[in-house]
């Protein structure tokens, strides 16, 4: 049984657009006893599923860590035989051969917003930022349980009218009425330069190195307000750092209004590429580790030095592998609260008068010191077996001590006149 309602809940919001709210009622049975038990042991397996991933997951990402660290050490010596400003020095290099190669950064011309006329002395990247205003809708849903036993559940449908970056299709609206958005005329856009270090394309089919020295958060950057002062609007109008369209104002916005905003990032003078040079093709492309497999590419402004290449490498690395492990661990836990559902259940079942809760968070934070334990000794574990130094010198010392307490007997050699 459901039933639309309009809740008397209309008021204006810190944005200045007015909120409207609807809910559909419906009563939901709760699951019996043998729905809970099949979804707690489908929980179970599935949680024996992550587990396995987890321990995958740890194990892979150690060996990665090592290996990339291994294939840094060599990246190390490398750049330092092989820094070069030509490519008539890096053309005849062996394949997969690493290099650093520096140069003056170079744009055919820069880049620009043509139809509105937006660009900048060496612009290496115009981006048109586009929002128009809407209604826009947002669906929750809460669960209250009734006196019978039974839960009512309540999808509240919230409208309010705010700046989206694309166009929202309002017939997909579940209270279509007084909720109607117009089209846009306008998009988004990025116009990018074509760039060259010393002669040498920044842009191929291998790579765009260009879009690392975009998002790079030490490259100069024109604001919108500037940006805009450079605009044309043509048959809008200029508002503040906005070109504005269609109904209202970018300031006093009513439901179509568009507004445009450009940002623009500069091309640095200097940059210098570590990776490899590309088969076929006058440009760079990544340098593959030989004993991770993993890719290694960089373009960094000004004129870098080897140290700062390999300490940019070796902080990423260190960065990635860490997510990992965290992932990792959230994985264990997840997995081991999956796999003790039943008595999950049985808590829920047999307890009550707030007793249940109680014994829930207790049972969770033993799942959380289990997981946290585990995840500790397989990284660790992990760990030194991927260091194969470190794993078999372990292991001969381990191998001396039980000698040494005896242990371990090896078989004493017989002399001749013993054997005679």
């Amino acid at each position: 049984m459901t039933a639309m309602n309009h809740y008397d809940q209309n008021y204006d919001d810190s944005r200045g657009g007015r909120n409207e709210v609807y809910g559909e009622r419906r009563i939901v049975r709760p699951p019996g006893i043998c729905e809970k038990t099949c979804g707690a042991c489908q929980a179970m397996v599935a949680g024996v599923v992550v587990i396995f991933l987890s321990v995958f997951l740890i194990f892979y990402n150690e060996r990665q860590y090592v290996t990339n660290s291994y294939d840094t050490d060599f990246l190390r010596t490398a750049l330092e035989e092989n820094t070069y400003s030509s490519w008539n020095q890096v053309d005849n290099l062996e394949d997969n051969t690493p290099v650093l190669f520096r140069g003056n950064v170079e744009l055919d011309a820069p880049a620009q917003d043509t139809q509105f006329g937006v660009t900048w002395e060496n612009a290496l990247q115009v981006t048109r930022n586009y929002e128009i205003y809407q209604w826009v809708e947002t669906k929750t849903t809460k669960r209250n349980k009734l006196a019978n036993g039974d839960e009512e559940e309540v999808d509240v449908y919230k409208y309010n009218q705010q700046w989206s970056s694309g166009n929202v299709n309002s017939n997909n609206f579940r209270e279509r009425q007084g909720h109607h958005n117009t089209q846009g005329s306008y998009s988004g856009a990025q116009f990018s330069a074509n760039a060259r270090l010393n002669g040498v394309p920044l842009t191929t089919n291998h790579y765009d190195w260009r879009k690392d020295l975009i998002a790079d958060s030490s490259t100069t950057k024109i604001g919108s307000g500037q940006a805009a002062s450079r605009a044309n609007c043509g048959s809008g109008r200029k508002s503040g750092n906005y070109c504005c369209f269609g109904p209202g104002d970018c300031h006093s916005p009513s439901v179509g209004t568009e507004r445009i905003s450009f940002s623009i990032s500069i091309a640095p003078r200097k940059a210098a590429i570590m990776g490899t040079v590309a088969d076929g093709d006058n440009a760079f492309k990544k340098w593959v580790g030989p004993a991770s497999g993993s890719n290694f590419g960089y373009i960094l402004k000004g004129r870098p030095s080897v140290g700062t290449v390999i300490g940019q490498i070796e902080s990423d690395n260190a960065a990635m592998r860490w997510g990992f492990r965290l992932l990792a661990f959230v994985a264990m836990f997840l997995g081991i609260h999956m796999a003790l559902a039943l008595f999950h259940l049985l808590i829920d079942t047999i307890l009550c008068c707030g007793l249940d809760k109680v014994a829930g968070c207790g049972l969770c934070l033993g799942e959380f010191i289990v997981a946290l334990v585990l995840w500790l000794g397989l990284t660790v574990i992990a760990w030194t077996v991927s260091n194969p130094y470190i794993f078999f010198s372990l292991m001969a010392a381990l191998l001396g001590v039980l000698y040494l307490k005896g242990d371990i007997q090896f078989p004493a050699q017989k002399t001749p006149k013993q054997q005679a």
